[in-house]
């Protein structure tokens, strides 16, 4: 309906022919049978003024096509210039740019335009002959009258729409708004009410209207006064605007506001009383829903564990909740008004204007949107700590701060009793082991910034297992509680004390060292100090007791070390320093600690340390008297991409703590029949010996993967000597005579490795298939020392007692002349050694050992 709000226009004139078509046509043939015209037209103009488009065409009386044809060069020009145009004859020729004409064949020619409500032109009325016309100005008249027929018509037509439109747009206005209008003409009695009107009241629009049912809508409190505010407008003139509730038809409980003026005739008497009606229910509801909800805010805030306090950006106190005056001492409503500095002790209730100050100039704030602990001060003088929330907001365009706070004095006192529990043993009231963890753990990242060192230990008393036997687990603990006394005495400032588990304590020196030097820590005085036996004497029950302890003790680089890494250094440390017990002692320095570190390395790397393929095994041969290579030992070499060489001697103990002996014993079995099928292959054989430990050969799978794997490289087991060593021996003698004997029985042979170093029962290796004693290398060296007479009556007492068992005998670590021919006079069966060979690797050995076949 937006096109009806301008004025009448080309655009729509299309429309409005069409929508009048019968009448229009019906009044084009009243004026085609009076003139007989060879076809008669009413057409619109484009907006450009370039063409026209006919809407309602005759032709002798009937309806026909409609068309299109441009204006220029054609009479219809005339028509925009003189509003009228006739041509008797000859129209073709005097126009002969207008093809249409030309085509029709047309002579004669008669048009009129069509004007809009501005008298703008906008369309035209034309009719055509295809003969002469000499009495055509008799169509003049005609034609004007049809003419403003037409125009009349849709004009007529348009203001219709156009009245329609602007009625639907203020009853959209009303729905919109929720107002409605009425109207009562007194002399009448008739009410008017607008569409709005009937949907606030849920009526009808054919709801036939009175005064009086208008009335009865109001509720009972509202009739009496819309009944005096309606008498008072008709008798006196006076408007009225009020606020009242209604009972829709359908029941439905509203608010409205009504309002009402009077329009009076010359003598003052009322003609007509009129106005509005709004439906305002909504707008109640929400001040409803507000008042509930303020109502609720209140009730919550005034059931808080914690004050809310509302200042404006002066720092006057605007709203406190009911907690906020218990809390700071104050009666209900004394807060208002007053400055939040009454809340603050010195100094920062004077130091608070020049915050709010300095926060209004530079929009930096110190605490809003930050918590943080604060003193608080009750109207009686009392400071207690509080915890302050502050944030910012708006009210009405203003600033305001709103804070939230909250008593934490019982928090405080039960964190403190709970820090207490937490961190003291309560048995001896010293710092437990987790404030131990917590100032060990500052101080590291302390010293890790500053690139320090830092110094710990730790205690252990000895044998404490006895005295509980002896007096039980309560009087043990007063008896550790008195040594706690006795050692915090000897612990001086700077260093703390702390215990550790049921029998140890843990001592922290809480400064941190530029350099790794003992004297900077001072610690061997502090150790001597903690590990006087004094410490340890106590007495109870009338009884002195004696006890003692030990301490291991480390400096660690903070850079380096971790708290879970120092306290493993310390374990370490303890467990060297009680294997020198009582009073046993073990410092661990930076070359102890970094070896500690590497041995740690080691054992965690064992497990991997095959799939890796860091280990590798080399072949010494053993030569016999003149010289040839007979056998060989298998060696195992491992070489870490980290650690770089690693020596048998360091990780073959680790890995028998670990038990990576077993699988790391498996491989070497592995590659040793490997390279033996390689030189069996060149019709060679020998006979290698392999170093099994004590929890391999007892391990119940052990014989079987010897046999599937010598079996699987089709290796007879007299190739493969077996070295154990008499520590091996005596761990479990009757189980491991029963493996030899099995074995021995299916070809394996034995050797027993540095014989001489262990505690072999002579009767034992009477029984044992063993084929081979090995010398240990400590007796060969001894052989040219000045004690060369003990030593070579030992290692002749190990040649005779092989010739007496009918055993071989390997000389192990030959590397001098004169040691070779020593053994040869004593007629040694082999010789081992550098002076002999060094270990090959396996394609070094395999050319040896095809060289001297």
């Amino acid at each position: 309906m937006y096109k009806y709000k301008e004025g009448l226009t080309r655009g729509i004139l299309p429309e409005l022919l069409l929508e009048n078509k019968d009448v229009i046509l019906q009044e084009l043939r009243s004026l085609d049978e009076q003139f007989c015209f060879d076809l008669l037209f009413v057409a619109s103009i484009s907006a450009d003024f370039t063409s026209a488009q006919s809407h309602i065409t005759l032709s002798k009386g009937k309806l026909v096509q409609n068309f299109q044809y441009a204006l220029a060069g054609s009479p219809c020009e005339q028509v925009l210039d003189h509003k009228l145009c006739t041509l008797a004859q000859g129209a073709s020729a005097l126009f002969p740019d207008d093809k249409a004409l030309e085509e029709l064949k047309i002579e004669a020619y008669v048009a009129v335009p069509i004007f809009d409500d501005l008298n703008k032109y906008i369309g035209i009325l034309v009719g055509l002959y295809r003969q002469p016309q000499p009495d055509i100005e008799k169509s003049v008249y005609g034609f004007r009258l049809c003419s403003r027929f037409i125009t009349e018509k849709v004009g007529r037509c348009f203001f219709e729409h156009k009245a329609d439109a602007q009625l639907q747009l203020l009853n959209e206005v009303e729905r919109i708004s929720l107002t409605g209008a009425w109207e009562y003409h007194v002399a009448t009695g008739h009410l008017y009410w607008s569409p709005e009107t009937f949907h606030i009241h849920d009526l009808p629009a054919t709801t036939a209207l009175s005064t009086e049912l208008a009335i009865s809508f109001y509720s009972d409190e509202s009739r009496g006064i819309i009944e005096s505010l309606f008498s008072r407008a008709l008798n006196t003139g006076e408007p009225y605007h009020v606020e009242l509730q209604i009972k829709s038809a359908t029941g439905k409980l509203k608010w409205v506001r009504t309002s009402g003026k009077v329009e009076q005739d010359a003598t003052g008497n009322a003609v007509r009383v009129y106005g509005a009606i709004e439906d305002v229910t909504r707008i109640y509801e929400l001040l409803e829903e507000s008042t509930y909800k303020n109502t609720r805010l209140e009730s919550i805030l005034n059931n808080l564990n914690d004050a809310v306090i509302t200042i404006n950006a002066n720092g006057i106190i605007e709203h406190s909740n009911k907690v906020a005056y218990d809390m700071f001492g104050y009666e209900e409503g004394e807060l208002l008004g007053q400055s939040v500095e009454a809340l603050m002790p010195e100094p920062y209730a004077s130091m608070h204007g020049q915050y709010m100050s300095a926060y209004a100039e530079t929009g930096k704030a110190k605490i809003i949107g930050v918590g943080r602990q604060l003193p608080g001060l009750r109207k009686n003088g009392e400071v207690f700590q509080m915890e302050l929330s502050l944030t910012q907001g708006s009210c009405d365009g203003e600033i305001e701060y709103i804070g939230i706070i909250r008593d934490i004095s019982e928090r405080l006192r039960a964190q403190d009793t709970i820090y207490k529990m937490a961190f003291t043993d309560t048995m001896t009231g010293l710092r437990n082991k987790t404030w131990f963890e917590k100032e060990c753990r500052d101080l590291l990242t302390r010293a890790r910034i500053q690139s320090h060192f830092i110094y710990a230990a730790i205690i252990d008393i000895d044998k404490i297992a006895q005295v509980n036997l002896r007096f039980g687990f309560n009087e043990t603990n007063e008896i550790i509680k008195m040594l706690a006394q006795n050692l915090s005495a000897k612990t001086p400032d700077g260093t703390h004390l702390y215990k550790n588990g049921a029998d140890s304590f843990l001592v922290l020196n809480l400064s941190t060292k530029p350099q790794y030097d003992s004297k900077e820590f001072d610690h061997v005085q502090l150790e001597a100090a903690l590990l006087q036996p004094e410490n340890y004497q106590v007495q109870w029950k009338g009884e002195n007791l004696s006890l003692s302890a030990s301490l291991g003790s480390c400096i660690c680089d903070a850079q380096s070390h971790s708290f879970e890494s120092l306290l493993d250094t310390l374990e370490h440390a303890i467990e060297r320093a009680k294997c020198n017990k009582p009073f046993g002692h073990f410092f661990v320095d930076e070359a102890g600690m970094l070896a500690y570190e590497r041995s740690k390395f080691i054992k965690l790397s064992l497990d991997s340390v095959i799939e890796a393929n860091e280990l590798s095994v080399v072949l010494q041969p053993q030569f016999d008297a003149q010289g040839k290579a007979v056998a060989s030992e298998a060696l195992v070499r491992w070489l870490s991409p980290k650690l770089g060489f690693v020596s048998p001697a360091d990780f073959i103990p680790l890995a028998e703590e670990s038990g990576a002996i077993i699988k790391i014993g498996d491989w070497v079995i592995e590659q040793v029949c490997k390279v033996l099928s390689e030189l069996q292959q060149q019709g060679i054989t020998t006979s290698v010996s392999i170093n099994i430990s004590g929890k391999q050969i007892v391990a119940p799978d052990f014989e079987s993967k010897l046999l599937d794997t010598i079996s699987r490289y089709e290796i007879p087991a007299s190739s493969i000597m077996l070295e154990l060593t008499e520590t091996t021996l005596i761990s479990d003698i009757e189980l491991v005579k029963t493996i030899m004997d099995s074995l021995s029985k299916k070809g394996f042979k034995f050797s027993i490795d540095d014989f001489g170093t262990g505690y072999s029962s002579l009767s034992y290796l009477k029984e044992l298939p063993i084929h081979e004693l090995k010398i240990d290398k400590y007796f060969v060296d001894d052989i040219l020392t000045s004690s060369a007479e003990s030593a070579g009556k030992i290692v002749s007492l190990i040649l005779d007692m092989a010739r007496v068992l009918n055993v071989n005998c390997v000389a192990e670590g030959v590397e001098e002349k004169e040691q070779v021919a020593f053994l040869q006079e004593k007629h040694c069966a082999l010789y081992q050694g550098y002076y002999f060979a060094k270990p090959l690797a396996q394609q070094e050995w395999l050319s040896l050992m095809c060289a001297g076949a």
